[in-house]
């Protein structure tokens, strides 16, 4: 993808955007602890909720979400539908109490549930499992995949992407570290607006190819269904915006609007 000087202007207000953010938050969060890790403890329902929207949506996600279709069907999605109990109990009741016993980590919470030599014992496990080795999981699959996106939309080497991509790193490590929680939450807000908002505005509707090939997917016609067409264009066109079907595709074998097809990960 060739970009133009408008996009390039774009891109760069985004991201100044973002920076303001950064710096209009920095004296609120430098205030104190509570302000800096739990913003005060003064986070309205909306904005909380709507971060842990807009974090759940990482480059990953349209990626995962299709391997988990790919390989089992619109069931497959039930691997993260499955969490929604969790989520409910999170926020209707277990919130209050970790509000009532004044913590601000889990980890912090472990030496308050429990007592003596066990209970630092499981805050130190905790704390290099899941701060160290989980954390280091997760960056890695979600930075994976944002190289693979860069790499196919423009065009570049894997080097060149992974750089881009400790650029961006080194970015949102300055802009939290300067700002907090709230500069976090707000701009998880205006990303998830940015996200949500924009590709039904797009000019030019993505065709299903180019939908697919984003997800690094490719559809085939098979023996065996996976998901219908009218099915695919509705999945594909969540993280891509409006979709057409392209000449490459028509009219056979996709002339019939029941024809069956299966989405196949392409091998990396």
């Amino acid at each position: 993808m060739q970009l133009t000087i408008i996009d390039w202007l774009v891109i760069a207000a985004y991201f100044a955007l973002n920076v303001a953010i950064g710096f209009y938050y920095k004296s609120r969060a430098s205030s104190s602890v509570s302000e800096f890790f739990v913003a005060g403890r003064n986070v309205p329902w909306w904005l909380a909720g709507t971060s842990m929207v807009a974090t759940t949506f990482a480059a990953d996600t349209p990626l995962v979400v299709t391997g988990f279709v790919a390989k089992n069907g619109i069931a497959g999605n039930w691997i993260w539908w499955s969490f929604l109990m969790s989520g409910m109990l999170t926020v209707f009741f277990y919130a209050r109490l970790w509000r009532r016993a004044g913590v601000m980590t889990d980890i912090e919470f472990a030496e308050i549930r429990y007592s003596g030599k066990p209970a630092a014992f499981l805050r130190g496990f905790r704390s290099v499992y899941l701060g160290v080795i989980v954390n280091c999981i997760i960056l890695g699959w979600v930075n994976l995949a944002m190289v693979k996106i860069l790499g196919l939309i423009f065009g570049i080497t894997k080097g060149e992407a992974l750089l881009v991509v400790l650029g961006l790193i080194a970015l949102t490590s300055f802009i939290s570290t300067l700002s907090g929680l709230w500069g976090v939450l707000v701009t998880d807000m205006v990303q998830f607006v940015t996200v949500r908002a924009f590709p039904p505005l797009m000019p030019n509707p993505v065709t299903l190819f180019e939908a697919v090939q984003v997800a690094s997917v490719v559809v085939s016609p098979t023996e065996k269904p996976c998901l219908r067409l009218p099915e695919a264009v509705q999945f594909a066109s969540v993280f891509s915006g409006p979709v057409t079907m392209p000449d490459p595709f028509g009219p056979a074998p996709f002339s019939d609007a029941t024809q069956p097809f299966r989405v196949h990960l392409l091998p990396t």
